[in-house]
This record gives structure tokens, sequence and C-alpha cells, in this order.
């Protein structure tokens, strides 16, 4: 693969993920006060941590649900659309990393069957969106590192009769 279509498949999955993560945001504002919403579940259900069977504890105390359900949309949204766009990725996936690990916090990692249940994932879906947020982040760093888009140059073998200056 070379550069230029690595370039475009990672500009193409931070988009994918940025978008992913504003429509997330809007749904949570849109369904927030229904049954089974963003605001219900965070005042009723326990935390799960790490799955496996743990009944959970919790649920979280109303002082720091509150202002987690009503930002964290907020935050989604605001994080995704400068992902998406490619500003301030760094902080915006860093944001979103936060995120997803206080999803898998509440949530838990593994799902309360165990870790091969039947008809159920057997890993959080979080993990495989933090690795490619944090894929993303990292080729950004790399293109601004070697001065602009893509960083080709610094990756091509000189052929015979070039210098490698």
């Amino acid at each position: 693969m070379n550069c230029a279509t690595l370039d475009t498949t990672l500009t193409a999955t931070r988009i994918v993920l940025g978008v992913f993560f504003v429509l997330s945001g809007m749904a949570n504002y849109l369904h927030f006060y229904e049954s089974g919403g963003l605001l219900e579940t965070l005042l009723s259900a326990k935390l799960r941590l790490w799955g496996l069977g743990f009944g959970g504890i919790g649920p979280l105390p109303a002082w720091m649900a509150l202002p987690y359900a009503y930002l964290l949309p907020a935050a989604e949204i605001a994080a995704g659309t400068l992902f998406a766009l490619g500003r301030w990725t760094k902080f915006a996936g860093a944001l979103m990393l936060l995120m997803l690990s206080s999803f898998i916090l509440a949530f838990g990692l593994f799902p309360a069957a165990g870790l091969f249940p039947s008809n159920e994932s057997t890993w959080d879906k979080n993990v495989f969106i933090m690795i490619n947020v944090w894929i993303c982040v990292v080729w950004e760093e790399v293109k601004v590192r070697a001065g602009g888009l893509p960083p080709a140059a610094s990756w091509r073998r000189p052929t015979a009769g070039t210098s490698d200056r």
C-alpha cells in the first residue's frame, strides 16, 4: 500500500468516526427523556465495569450523572465534528478516547453471559473504535511532523542512481 492510499484510507476512517460521534450525540439528545434514553440509563443503570457476570455497582449518584448526561451529547457532537473536519485532531481524539473509556466502564468490557455466549457479542465495540481513533490521531501527527500531506517523501526508498538526501 502506498502512502497516498494509506492517507486516503485513514482520512476516510477519521471522517466516518467523526460522523458516527456526531450522529450518536444527536440521537442521545433526541431520545434524552424517553424510556431507556440517556438520562434514565445514567440515573438507573449499574456500572458493569468489566462485565464477565459482575453484577455492577451504582448507579451513579445524581450529582455526577446529571452533568454527565447533559454534557455527553454536546461533547460527542463537538469532538465528532472536529475529528471529521481534521481540526484539533489530537484534542478531539483524546476526548473521544475518554468518552469511549467511560462507556466501557459503564457497560463493561465483556457481556454478562461470559466471553463466548451464544447470540451476543464477545467483545465491546468501543475497544475497536478506540483503536481506530488512536490510529487516526497518530497518522495526523505523522503528517504534521513530516511537514504536510501525506509524508510520502520520507517513506520513499531511494532508487538506483539517486541520493537519499
